[in-house]
C-alpha cells in the first residue's frame, strides 16, 4: 500500500501578488493625495462655489481611480532570492534587491490599517536616499514570510565567525611621534573577540534559548512616558501647542482670568495655568506616539512596537547595527534616562530619528540603555579619556566671538560718528560685543572640556556636548574608510581630524595632533585588517 505524502505548499510570496484591496482606501487618505485636493478645497469654499461644487466630486472621483489604478499595476515577489516590485501605467519600472542586502523592513499601522488588520512595510536595501520599497496594505503572514526570507538569505550568506586568535597586544595609543605600527612586526596582534555582555555577545546573531524565543528588554509605563514628555518633547506637540493659541485658547484662558483674578496674584495663576496646560499636551502627544513602547528580544534581534493612532514596528538586527550612539540632555538625566540611536547599514541618515526604517529608544532608563548596548559592543568597552588639542579653546573664541565683536564695534563707531546723539544705538552694540567675547570665550572651554575620545580593545569612542551629552561608539571591525582631514589653520598648528566611517555614519575625532592621527588610522586599518569576521 503506497501512502501519498501531501504536496509541499507553494509560499505565496513565489507568484507575483497585490497588495491588500485596502491599499486603494490607504492611498486615498496619504498624505499625497490630501495635499492634491487642498486646491480643489479653496476653490470650493472660494467665491466660485459653483465650481467647486463640481470640482470636488470630479477630484474624489479622480482620487479613487488614481488609487484603484496605482494598486493594480503594484505587483511584488520573491524569485531567485530576489525581491521583485514592478508598478507604473505607462511609465512601468521593476526593481530588484537582493534578500541578502535587505537591511531594514519597517513596519506601520495608521488608523486605517489598524481597522483592517495590515500594515504598511518600507523595505530599505542601503541602496539610495529613500525605502526602494513601500507597500501600502499587506497581511501579517506576507511581512512575516518576507522576514523569514531575509533572516534565512542572511544565515546562508553569512561568513563563519572569527577563530580564537591570540590576545590583543597592542599598547595603548601612545603619544603623539609613537610612529605608526607596522603590521608584522609583532607589535600589534588580531584583536581578540569581546566578552559576552548581560543580554548576550556583542557580535553574530543574538543566541536565544528554545524555550525563550522572545524576551522583554524594555517596556515603558505610564511614569516612563511622563518623564519622557517632559524630557523629550517632540516637534510634532511643540506645534500643537502654537496651533491651541492660534485657535484662541490661550486668550480665553487670560480673559477668564484677568476678569477674576487681576495683579501679581493672577498673573502667577495664569503662568501656572499655562504650564500645566502645556505639560499635559506634552503627556497626551506623548502617549499617542509612544503608547505601549516595548523592546523584544528576539533570534532576530532587538524589536520595538510603539504607536496608538499609527502603530510602528522597527527591527534592529544585530549584524546590521553598525553605531551605538545614546543622547542625554539635562532632564533627561537627572530622571536617569537616555535615548538610544542604533543606526544600522541603510541608506537613511544616522540622525533621522523620525525616518520610517530609523531604530530608535527614546528614554531608555540608563542602566537598560548600557544592556542593549552590550549585545552590539563589548561589555567592557573603554571610556573616553583623551583629549582633544586644547589650542582649539583659542581658535573658537576668535572666529566666534572677537571677529564677530570687532564688527559690532566698527558698526558703533561709524553710528558714533554720524551722529552723536545716537547713543540709544552704540551702547547696545558695545554690550553686544562684550557678551559676544564672554559667550564665546566660555562655550569654546566647554567645548574643549566635555569633548572626548578613545580606541582600545578594538573599540572607538567619542564623548561631546554640555547641556546634551552625546556618546556616540562603535566596534572597529565595522569600520570602511578611515580619512585624515586637514584645514589650513589645522596645518599651521600640525593638528588634523580623523573620520572613520561605517555604513551607519561616520565618527569624527577632531582636533589631535598629527602624529597621534597618523598612529590612530595605521592602528584602525591593521585591526580591520586582521578581523575575518564579517562586518556585518
Amino acid at each position: 500500500m503506497t501512502t501519498h505524502q501531501p504536496a509541499p505548499q507553494r509560499d505565496s510570496l513565489d507568484q507575483p501578488q497585490r497588495q491588500s484591496p485596502i491599499a486603494i482606501v490607504a492611498g486615498i487618505f496619504s498624505v499625497q493625495a490630501l495635499q492634491g485636493l487642498i486646491p480643489i478645497i479653496i476653490v470650493a469654499f472660494g467665491n466660485r462655489r459653483s465650481i467647486g461644487l463640481v470640482a470636488v466630486p470630479l477630484g474624489l472621483i479622480a482620487l479613487v481611480a488614481i488609487s484603484a489604478i496605482n494598486w493594480s499595476r503594484t505587483t511584488f515577489w520573491v524569485e531567485n532570492g530576489e525581491m521583485v516590485l514592478e508598478k507604473g501605467l505607462l511609465n512601468k519600472s521593476r526593481t530588484q534587491i537582493p534578500l541578502d542586502r535587505i537591511q531594514q523592513i519597517g513596519t506601520e499601522q495608521g488608523i486605517i490599517q489598524q481597522i483592517f488588520n495590515v500594515r504598511q512595510v518600507n523595505v530599505d536595501s542601503a541602496g539610495t536616499g529613500v525605502s526602494e520599497f513601500q507597500l501600502a496594505a499587506v497581511t501579517d503572514e506576507v511581512v512575516a514570510e518576507l522576514r523569514g526570507r531575509v533572516v534565512g538569505a542572511d544565515k546562508a550568506g553569512t561568513a563563519a565567525p572569527p577563530s580564537p586568535a591570540a590576545p590583543f597586544a597592542g599598547p595603548p595609543l601612545g603619544p603623539p611621534g609613537m610612529g605608526a605600527p607596522t603590521p608584522g612586526t609583532g607589535t600589534f596582534g588580531p584583536p581578540a573577540p569581546g566578552p559576552a555582555g548581560p543580554l548576550g555577545p556583542p557580535q553574530g546573531a543574538i543566541p536565544v534559548p528554545a524555550e525563550d524565543r522572545r524576551t522583554i528588554v524594555l517596556r515603558h509605563e505610564f511614569a516612563d512616558l511622563v518623564q519622557l514628555a517632559i524630557s523629550r518633547p517632540s516637534p510634532q506637540v511643540i506645534i500643537g501647542l502654537l496651533a491651541l493659541g492660534g485657535f484662541g485658547l490661550g486668550g480665553v484662558v487670560e480673559r477668564f482670568l484677568t476678569e477674576n483674578i487681576t495683579g501679581v496674584v493672577g498673573a502667577v495663576i495664569l503662568v501656572i495655568v499655562i504650564i500645566i496646560l502645556a505639560i499635559a499636551v506634552l503627556i497626551i502627544g506623548t502617549m499617542i506616539r509612544e503608547f505601549q513602547l516595548t523592546v523584544w528580544r528576539s533570534q532576530e534581534g532587538l524589536r520595538l512596537t510603539a504607536g496608538l493612532l499609527n502603530k510602528r514596528e522597527r527591527l534592529a538586527r544585530t549584524e546590521r547595527v553598525q553605531v551605538v550612539r545614546q543622547q542625554s540632555n539635562f532632564v533627561e538625566r537627572r530622571f536617569g534616562r537616555t535615548s538610544m540611536f542604533l543606526p544600522q547599514a541603510s541608506s537613511v541618515q544616522a540622525g533621522a530619528a523620525t525616518s520610517a526604517t530609523q531604530f530608535s529608544i527614546p528614554g531608555a532608563p540608563t542602566a537598560k540603555a548600557d544592556d542593549i548596548a552590550n549585545l552590539f559592543l563589548a561589555a567592557d568597552r573603554p571610556e573616553p579619556q583623551h583629549p582633544i588639542d586644547r589650542r582649539i579653546v583659542w581658535r573658537k573664541t576668535l572666529l566666534e566671538g572677537i571677529l564677530p565683536a570687532v564688527f559690532l564695534l566698527i558698526c558703533a563707531a561709524s553710528v558714533y560718528a554720524v551722529e552723536e546723539a545716537s547713543n540709544w544705538i552704540v551702547l547696545p552694540l558695545v554690550i553686544g560685543a562684550v557678551f559676544l567675547v564672554a559667550q564665546a570665550r566660555v562655550a569654546a572651554v566647554l567645548f574643549h572640556k566635555r569633548w572626548s575620545w578613545n580606541l582600545a580593545e578594538g573599540h572607538v569612542v567619542i564623548q561631546r556636548g554640555f547641556l546634551t551629552i552625546d556618546r556616540t561608539e562603535a566596534a572597529l571591525r565595522k569600520v570602511q574608510s578611515v580619512r585624515i582631514r586637514q584645514g589650513f589653520w589645522q596645518r599651521r598648528k600640525q593638528l588634523a581630524s580623523v573620520h572613520l566611517g561605517t555604513a551607519g555614519g561616520s565618527i569624527t575625532i577632531p582636533h589631535i595632533p598629527i602624529d597621534t592621527a597618523r598612529d590612530l588610522r595605521d592602528r584602525v586599518l591593521f585591526l580591520v585588517e586582521t578581523d575575518i569576521g564579517a562586518w556585518m
